[in-house]
């Protein structure tokens, strides 16, 4: 058992589990909390003219985050070939975190489009990625796959668990910026991934 989880003594495989566990802690959280708390912001109800266009919109910004995350994948792929792997994480792990600030503090439906299009687009080759950066270790390494997935699976269910948490102390905003610390964490451990040897 000791030599097949030999790979959990390796500081670079830490590091891409946690940032999977982040990674995951972000998009499970923003995919299952974004319609409704785009559906609580006053200011974006009273731009649409009431209940209904927003929840309209609530929904077509949860179908944009889907398809700016498609296009997004389909851009990583190409941008791969050009910047170097770790190097990309971060840039889209810091974008990602700039655009959830921007999704957290905008009150206009303009910059509540631009910022969830932006999140999507960042987030998007970040799981991806990290699956590649960890080949070195899956391949080896048969219960590697699993640890990492078990890391990401633990990150996602505890994050959405949390954000209903505190949105019923603190309201959804309160809620929401739970998740910015994962974005934050996220942006550390991509740091460190470019930073430690493998």
């Amino acid at each position: 058992v000791n030599r097949t989880l030999v790979f959990m003594k390796n500081p670079s495989f830490l590091i891409l589990a946690m940032m999977m566990f982040c990674y995951l802690c972000s998009e499970y959280s923003v995919n299952g909390w974004l319609v409704t708390y785009l559906q609580s912001r006053e200011s974006l109800a009273a731009a649409l003219s009431g209940d209904g266009g927003l929840a309209g919109f609530s929904q077509t910004m949860a179908s944009l985050l889907w398809t700016t995350m498609l296009v997004g994948r389909l851009g990583c792929a190409a941008l791969t070939t050009r910047i170097h792997q770790k190097h990309l994480m971060l840039v889209s792990s810091l974008g990602a975190a700039g655009f959830y600030l921007l999704l957290l503090q905008s009150s206009s439906l303009t910059m509540v489009t631009v910022a969830v299009a932006g999140l999507g687009l960042c987030m998007a080759g970040i799981c991806p990625m990290i699956y590649a950066d960890a080949a070195l270790f899956t391949n080896a390494y048969p219960m590697a796959t699993s640890v990492l997935l078990g890391f990401g699976s633990a990150g996602a269910m505890l994050m959405s668990a949390l954000v209903g948490a505190l949105a019923d102390h603190f309201g959804f905003t309160g809620g929401m910026s739970a998740i910015l610390a994962a974005f934050a964490l996220l942006v550390v451990f991509a740091l460190l991934n470019v930073v430690v040897r493998t």
